[in-house]
Parts: structure tokens; C-alpha cells; sequence
């Protein structure tokens, strides 16, 4: 069963016209492409050197939530196409197609919901309607192509999402443990989270709009995303990637530090752990908010380290 929005559904049917082996090849193969294309090009925008991109293939091939995405062939990787898309048209400066992409994200409206937001209230301040326009057409026009081959599509979305409700899932979520705390017929706390995650998204975006950089800030916002949502399953925290590769660019390996040491075992034995622990996805509801504070601290450590480095080069140098 799925609970994709209806204009998530033109993917789907591509491959609904193939037998279910070929058609599940062809979209291991894709995402395969994709996962490859994603590590390259963050890779590239973070400013990893060339020769060693394959530090970025190896944090994101050994990032669990990335190989349960491939495992379940979730459509997660859509998001995470859409949201690299984004964020390279949006420095081309075409705005019709980085709305286009950032349609993508609404394959999962509930995962980067705060980078949605974002993308709204950047585009409305900075006049950039086009991004608007081109999120709101490709909405229509995949909309209106399922609609035409089930016309009683939005009728059976609506009755799917009434009596089939994700409520009735204790997914890998903060909302989970206050619905498993407080109870669990209270479905507003599932929402708690994200309430705050946008409170503070207001308060963030207040403190940095004058300089605004997608670039720098698109890791964070992605991460309190990931670890205030509503729904989330272990295969969607793959949008954390995002995070991993940008850490590894930060990375001098030449001098080596307990702290280092650190941050590539805790990053391992979380994966393992998500990987191989034979546990009901709501047991991993804390995985999105350690890879936020792991993010934010090795962040800061590593520009620490970064900055006494070239402060020792400039000094040698004199």
C-alpha cells in the first residue's frame, strides 16, 4: 500500500508497464545511478578534491538508511534527486526548473518539509515566482496525467488516507515515542515535532535571510527536517546523506585525532545497527536526531580543526 499524493504516481506507472522482475531490475538500476550521480556532484559542490570522490561513494554506500532505500526501492531517492536538482538550477539562476525539481520533494511531502518551506518563503522574498511556478505546474500536469487514466483517482486518494490513516503506524519518528509515552490514541502529538521543527525554522531563517546561501544551509535544514517529522521509515532518513557527504569534505586525513576516530565509528556502528538489527522500524526513531547532533558537532570540530590548520600553514610560511 502506498500513501504518495496522486502526483507521485506517473513514476509508478512507467514501471507498471513492465513484468514486476524487469521493471524492479530497472529501478534498482536507477537508483543505483542516482546514488552514484548524488555522491559525485555534492561531492564536487562541497569542494572535495577530485582524486578522492570515493570517499563520498564509500559515506553514502555504507550509510544504512541509503541501503535500505535500496533495498525497499523506496521512492525516497526521488526526494533526494529533486533536492540536488533544486539546488543546482537555483544557482543557474533558472527558475522555472528549479521549481520543477523541487517538486520532487513533494513525492514525500512530510520528509523535507522544512526545505519546502524554505524554498516558499526564499522564492516569495526574493521575488523568484518562476520557482514557484514551475513547482506548481509540474504538480498539475503529473497530477492530470494519473487523473486521466483513473479519473476516480482523487476520490479513492481521499478514501485511502480516511480509513486506511497513517495514524494507525508507530513509525521511526520523535512523535512516535510521545504517542508510545503519552499514548498512542493521541495522534496530535505525531505532530508535536514538527510544530517546533518550524518554530525554529522561523527563528533560523529570520537570523540568516540577509545571507541566505543554499549551499550552507541546505544540510542542516535538511537534517531538523528528517528529525522532526511526522512519518518517517528507516529507508527515508536516506535524505541524510546529504549531511555525510558534506562532513567528509570537511575531512583532513593527513592528521589523524581521537575526535576523528569518533565521528567515522560512531557513523559506522549507526549504520550497521540500521542495517542488520532485526527490530520494528519505530526502534530506530532516534536515528535522524543522532545524525543532527552528530552533524552539528562534527561540523563545528572540523572547522575548529580546519581553521588551526591554515593558521599553522600561515605561520610556517612566515
Amino acid at each position: 500500500m502506498t500513501w504518495n499524493p496522486p502526483w507521485s504516481l506517473p513514476f509508478s506507472m512507467l514501471f507498471g508497464l513492465l513484468p514486476y522482475r524487469l521493471s524492479r531490475l530497472f529501478w534498482f538500476l536507477i537508483q543505483i545511478t542516482i546514488v552514484f550521480f548524488f555522491a559525485i556532484v555534492l561531492w564536487e559542490i562541497y569542494g572535495g578534491m577530485k582524486r578522492f570522490v570515493w570517499i563520498a561513494l564509500i559515506g553514502l554506500f555504507a550509510f544504512g538508511p541509503t541501503l535500505q532505500m535500496l533495498k525497499f526501492g523506496q521512492m525516497t531517492i526521488l526526494v533526494l534527486f529533486g533536492c540536488l536538482g533544486f539546488l543546482y538550477f537555483v544557482r543557474r539562476g533558472s527558475d522555472f526548473w528549479s521549481g520543477v525539481m523541487a517538486s520532487l520533494m513533494l513525492v514525500k511531502p512530510h520528509l523535507l518539509y522544512l526545505v519546502l518551506i524554505a524554498v516558499i518563503i526564499w522564492s516569495l522574498s526574493h521575488r523568484r515566482y518562476g520557482i514557484l511556478f514551475g513547482i506548481a505546474a509540474s504538480l498539475v500536469v503529473a497530477t492530470l496525467v494519473s487523473w486521466l487514466i483513473n479519473p476516480n483517482l482523487i476520490a479513492e486518494y481521499l478514501y485511502a488516507i480516511r480509513y486506511n490513516p497513517l495514524g494507525n503506524w508507530m513509525t521511526a519518528t520523535l512523535g512516535t515515542l510521545l504517542r508510545l509515552i503519552f499514548g498512542a490514541d493521541k495522534l496530535y502529538l505525531q505532530f508535536i515535532p514538527s510544530a517546533i521543527g518550524v518554530i525554529w525554522f522561523i527563528v533560523y531563517w529570520l537570523k540568516n535571510k540577509a545571507t541566505w546561501d543554499w549551499v550552507a544551509t541546505l544540510p542542516l535544514i535538511i537534517l531538523a527536517s528528517a528529525a522532526t517529522t511526522s512519518y518517517g521509515w528507516t529507508f527515508d532518513y536516506a535524505v541524510c546523506g546529504w549531511a555525510v557527504i558534506h562532513i567528509a569534505t570537511l575531512f583532513d586525513f593527513s592528521k589523524w585525532t581521537i575526535q576523528k576516530t569518533f565521528i567515522i565509528i560512531s557513523f559506522f556502528v549507526v549504520s550497521i545497527m540500521s542495517i542488520f538489527l532485526a527490530v520494528n522500524f519505530s526502534w530506530f526513531l532516534w536515528l535522524p536526531s543522532f545524525f543532527l547532533v552528530w552533524y552539528v558537532l562534527s561540523f563545528k570540530y572540523l572547522m575548529i580543526d580546519k581553521s588551526a590548520v591554515q593558521k599553522n600553514e600561515i605561520l610556517l610560511a612566515n
